[in-house]
């Protein structure tokens, strides 16, 4: 999955924990906002690849997540657009990610979704991709239906270490693949942010630096992610003792799949706690709705085992993290509890930041 971290967002969770801790007003009246700002429309779970960290397409799967599944399929044109005319419609700033379990270019509509998300000014859309099957063709269609971000994964700089645990893939064509798509943006003057992407598998760990540095020179911003095993929702960056709090997705986020479903969060791959579905209930109401509410009550509570999936899972402490401004890069980095994050500043974003002296 693809997160965005930034400094503003980790300002506004650091005030909504101190009024938890104060008792401040009801917790859940004043700390959901009106719309999610982030949301993920899975255009489908299908996918190309088979890369072996993956918890939905892997194959290195605990007896749990082999019983689990859940239908595979396309979104529908119809149920895409109602869901985008209403975030749309909403008047709100939203990044909206046309991912999920799967491979968004598969979709063979995926263009005209983006064109569809594009003639609202306050929709952020894009989306992750594993960049195999970004063609000429499309890419230029994706242009022209006004992309706004694009994040390609590409696990390090060695074809053999990355085709081995991207099953399927190939390196040498992911990366043309992308290239091209950075040429054909320069060539039209667009304001379109770029990222790339690399699971760091324990044998890439010595390429990791060559990557950031290579790749700063073509895009927006670089992540890297050490890989976790499969279906694990701990990360070793948490650091211990630290007092778990109410996780910022639940108040952020919202995951709609390919059959309208709304499932807990981007870690419910197989919708094992659906919140609604959007077929027959509104963004808006499934957001408010009782479903939604009950769980943000349980982690206010402090009874996180209550929730299967969230008793063992560290992605609540995304929003506390080291920030930090690398000037041998020129970047601003963010390290969480998931990723590092790499990103370009220009002159007026780096002086409006305050970062301590390290």
């Amino acid at each position: 999955m693809l997160f965005r971290t930034s400094l503003g967002d980790f300002l506004k969770s650091l005030i909504r924990r101190r009024n938890i801790k104060n008792g401040k007003d009801n917790f859940l009246e004043t700390n959901v906002p009106k719309w999610p700002r982030t949301v993920f429309l899975e255009t489908t779970n299908h996918c190309n690849l088979r890369c072996v960290m993956c918890t939905f397409h892997g194959h290195k799967k605990t007896p749990q997540e082999i019983s689990l599944k859940r239908p595979m399929g396309f979104i529908s044109r119809q149920l895409a657009f109602k869901v985008i005319d209403e975030l749309g419609g909403s008047g709100e700033p939203i990044w909206l990610a046309l991912h999920g379990a799967g491979e968004p270019l598969l979709h063979p509509e995926i263009d005209i979704f983006v064109e569809r998300a594009g003639k609202y000014s306050n929709l952020n859309v894009g989306f992750l991709t594993n960049g195999m099957l970004l063609s000429s063709k499309l890419s230029e269609a994706l242009l022209d239906a006004g992309i706004r971000w694009l994040s390609v994964s590409i696990d390090g700089i060695n074809p053999v270490l990355m085709e081995k645990y991207r099953v399927g893939s190939d390196y040498q064509k992911i990366c043309a693949n992308f290239l091209a798509f950075i040429e054909k943006v320069r060539r039209r003057s667009l304001q379109v942010d770029l990222h790339v992407n690399m699971t760091i598998q324990e044998e890439m760990k010595p390429d990791v630096d060559k990557f950031v540095d290579h790749w700063l020179q073509y895009v927006d911003q670089v992540s890297v992610s050490p890989c976790r095993p499969v279906g694990s929702r701990k990360s070793y960056l948490v650091p211990r003792g630290v007092r778990r709090t109410p996780c910022y997705m639940l108040f952020e986020m919202m995951v709609v799949l390919w059959d309208g479903s709304v499932a807990l969060c981007c870690e419910d791959w197989f919708n094992q706690v659906e919140l609604g579905n959007v077929q027959s209930s509104s963004v808006y109401d499934i957001w408010h709705g009782e479903r939604f509410n009950n769980v943000r009550a349980i982690h206010e509570a402090g009874n996180y085992s209550a929730i299967s999936l969230c008793k063992e899972c560290d992605m609540w402490f995304n929003k506390t993290p080291e920030i930090y401004f690398d000037d041998d890069r020129g970047c601003e980095v963010v390290v969480n509890a998931w990723q590092k994050v790499y990103k370009k500043l220009n002159t007026n974003e780096r002086d409006l930041k305050n970062y301590a002296v390290q």
